[in-house]
């Protein structure tokens, strides 16, 4: 997947979140099931927003404490 679309791209399918995180969608839904990352299905498709991916990438889990929230967001500001 081409890294300008990502950058881009709000929402994740399945596939596409196991290739922008290079683990298996297997360890994804295993994530999502022990309640370390958010995830929703929607009409049969597990969908994953960007934000949530990074946090997860970086360990944060799904919820983030106000200074994870700011880390967080210098990280992704790109500053």
């Amino acid at each position: 997947m081409d890294e300008s679309r990502n950058e881009q791209q709000y929402f994740f399918r399945l596939k596409q979140a196991g290739q922008f995180l290079h683990i298996s969608p297997r360890s994804l839904l295993r994530a999502v099931k022990n309640g370390q990352l958010r995830g929703r299905k929607v009409k049969g498709i597990w969908l994953f927003t960007r934000s949530s991916l990074v946090a997860f990438g970086l360990g944060f889990g799904p919820r983030l404490s106000a200074v994870e929230r700011k880390e967080f967001q210098e990280l992704t500001s790109g500053n």
